[in-house]
C-alpha cells in the first residue's frame, strides 16, 4: 500500500513539473516595441506590426524611431483589440496619415480611417503626442432610404477607455454612406458625425487635443468630436 501511495505521489509530481513550463510560458510581460519605418506593408518595425505585438501582451506601448518629422500613411484602418499605450514625440513630429492631403478642401473619399480603437470593457488604450490627419470615416450605403452614419475619421472608439493626451486632428473627415433607389445609383454622401472623433464607449479622456489646422476637421453637424449614434461605424 505504502509502495502504491508512494507512485501515485511522485506522478502528481510530474504532473506538475509538466504543467508549471506551460503556465510560466502563457505569462507575458509587457514590452516596448519601437516603430523604425514608416512603410505600411505589414513588415517588422512598422506601426501595423508593432501594434499587432502590443496586443499580444496588454499593456505594452508602442513608441517611435523615425527621423523627424516623418509621417505614415495607413493603407487601411489599424484595429487595437487590447490595452496599450502609442506615444510620439510630439505632434509636430510625426503624422499619421489616413492618406492624401485634401484638394481644395475635399477630402478623398478612397482614405482611411486611421484608428478603431476596440479593446474591451475594463482595458485603456492611450494615443499621445503625435497628429492624426486626413482620416476619413464613411457610413454603409444602403439601396434605399438613408445611408448609415460615418464617425470618427481619425479614430472610433467602440469599447474600453481611450486616453488622448496632445494629439492634433488634422483635416480628417466623416460622412454617411451613399443611398438611392437601386443598389449601386449613389446619391452620394452626406456629412454626419466627428471628423476627428466617433464612438459608442462613453470613457473619454482628452488633455492638450488640437482639432483642425489647416484644411480643418470636416464633420457635418458632429464636427470634430462626437460621440454615440447608431450604426456609425462605416469603415
Amino acid at each position: 500500500m505504502k509502495s502504491r501511495l508512494s507512485f501515485l505521489f511522485f506522478r502528481s509530481l510530474a504532473g506538475l513539473a509538466l504543467l508549471v513550463p506551460a503556465c510560466a510560458w502563457s505569462q507575458c510581460t509587457p514590452s516596448t516595441y519601437a516603430v523604425t519605418s514608416s512603410n505600411d506593408d505589414g513588415a517588422t518595425g512598422e506601426l501595423r506590426w508593432a501594434v499587432t505585438q502590443a496586443e499580444a501582451c496588454p499593456g505594452s506601448t508602442v513608441n517611435f524611431n523615425l527621423s523627424s518629422p516623418s509621417t505614415i500613411t495607413l493603407t487601411s484602418r489599424i484595429l487595437i483589440n487590447a490595452s496599450m499605450t502609442i506615444n510620439g514625440p510630439g505632434a509636430t513630429g510625426l503624422t499619421i496619415s489616413g492618406g492624401q492631403p485634401p484638394n481644395n478642401g475635399v477630402v478623398d473619399s478612397s482614405n482611411t480611417r486611421i484608428f478603431f480603437v476596440d479593446p474591451g470593457s475594463g482595458s485603456t488604450v492611450s494615443i499621445s503626442n503625435l497628429t492624426l490627419a486626413n482620416g476619413v470615416a464613411l457610413g454603409g450605403y444602403s439601396c434605399s432610404g438613408g445611408g448609415a452614419a460615418g464617425m470618427g475619421g481619425a479614430i472610433f472608439q467602440n469599447s474600453g477607455t481611450l486616453n488622448v493626451t496632445g494629439v492634433v486632428f488634422n483635416s480628417n473627415a466623416a460622412a454617411g454612406g451613399p443611398s438611392g433607389v437601386e443598389c449601386g445609383i449613389s446619391t452620394g454622401y452626406s456629412a454626419p458625425g466627428g471628423g476627428g472623433f466617433g464612438g459608442n464607449a462613453p470613457a473619454i479622456q482628452a488633455q492638450n487635443a488640437g482639432f483642425g489646422g489647416p484644411g480643418g476637421d470636416l464633420g457635418g453637424a458632429g464636427g470634430s468630436w462626437t460621440n454615440g449614434g447608431a450604426g456609425g461605424t462605416g469603415r
